[in-house]
């Protein structure tokens, strides 16, 4: 559910929503998820056997293959396309452990021109070689402390985002997601912030978007969703370009049964949820990977350079979303034995675009 998923980006708790969550109905009052035209696409969810992961957590994409990041079993799985549909894991590099390449509590995969690199809670790093083979590990220095970081690449340069506590006079009173940046031979350095709530509770919402950090071809993208902005980062001595789409409308909808809210609005079910959750970059404008009920996502295009009403390509249940990557969009439901999953490429995703 939308809940789950949003609280385990707020807090840094690694849950995950339950597989099967159902398109609830849309209200058509305005701020609310207004019914989508006949004829959008539904994601397709197809079988994964073999050895397959738990918990996907993060995920690169390389050749036809989908390396993901299990978060339970503590290591990487290969899934590649299976002959006659669906896909085949196995075991590709990583393993559970406290030892040299050996992953305690991963959070976060990415993809270097050279290597892997996975990121714990806490903020080691691990790199491993294209062949798995395990490098070396460091730690990573922020000044926060990392509970759940993300992880994405610019090139050379590893970008970081998490939920970091600030205050005044050094107290901590603020939740903030916070971008950081590291090229080659350099120290990490802090690029951008985003301030999400008080911890009393009196400002802010937690329901922001659970991955503040996506990335594209030649860009990041970074935003919690509280406004339909987006910071773009094309260059890593640059300090990125703040990109709006005031055609986006806030939604709302009911919160999920059984939600315990917390004391302060901060903590209450919000008035209006996150205007995105992701972001992709296409020829024909972004598409935005939006809430569209408390279990739904639709994926969006707002044309550029002219603008317009946003185009819906594509709905998709929240539950088991992943995130996108510059090779795609993935969602993931672990089962008894094996899983389903619904990879959406890149391709794809710029041809819904360009058919619209």
């Amino acid at each position: 559910m939308f809940v789950d998923r949003l609280i385990a980006g707020a807090a840094g708790v690694g849950l995950l929503a339950a597989a099967g969550a159902v398109l609830a109905a849309a209200a058509a009052n305005r701020g609310a998820a207004a019914a989508l035209p006949s004829g959008v696409p539904r994601a397709e969810f197809v079988a994964v056997t073999g050895d397959a992961p738990g918990m996907v957590r993060d995920f690169v994409v390389q050749g036809d293959s989908v390396l993901v990041l299990d978060a339970v079993g503590r290591r990487v799985y290969a899934l590649a396309p299976a002959r006659g549909g669906g896909w085949t894991a196995a075991p590709a590099f990583g393993k559970p452990g406290r030892g040299p390449g050996e992953l305690t509590h991963p959070s976060a995969l990415a993809m270097l021109p050279d290597a892997y690199v996975i990121a714990e809670a806490g903020g080691q790093l691990s790199y491993y070689a294209r062949n798995g083979q395990f490098r070396n590990s460091v730690p990573l220095r922020t000044g926060c402390g990392l509970p759940h970081p993300q992880l994405a690449t610019l090139g050379a340069t590893l970008a970081i985002a998490a939920n970091c506590p600030s205050g005044r006079a050094g107290g901590t009173d603020t939740m903030n997601a916070v971008l950081f940046l590291q090229e080659p031979g350099s120290p990490v350095r802090e690029a951008a912030r985003a301030p999400q709530f008080t911890l009393d509770g009196n400002w802010g919402t937690m329901y922001a978007a659970p991955h503040s950090l996506a990335e594209g071809d030649g860009e990041l993208f970074f935003g919690i969703g509280s406004d339909a902005c987006v910071l773009r980062v094309r260059a890593a001595a640059g300090g990125g370009v703040r990109d709006c789409a005031p055609m986006l409308r806030a939604r709302r909808a009911p919160a999920p049964a059984g939600l315990r809210a917390g004391k302060g609005p901060a903590f209450q079910w919000p008035g209006t949820m996150p205007y995105y959750v992701s972001a992709v970059a296409t020829p024909r404008g972004t598409v935005y990977v939006r809430p569209h009920t408390a279990d739904s996502l639709v994926l969006e295009l707002v044309p550029q350079p002219a603008g317009g009403e946003p185009t819906p390509l594509l709905v998709a249940p929240f539950a088991g979303f992943v995130g996108c990557r510059r090779g795609g969009c993935l969602w993931f439901a672990p089962e008894a034995e094996g899983g389903r999953m619904a990879f959406l490429p890149a391709g794809r995703i710029r041809a819904l675009a360009g058919a619209r």
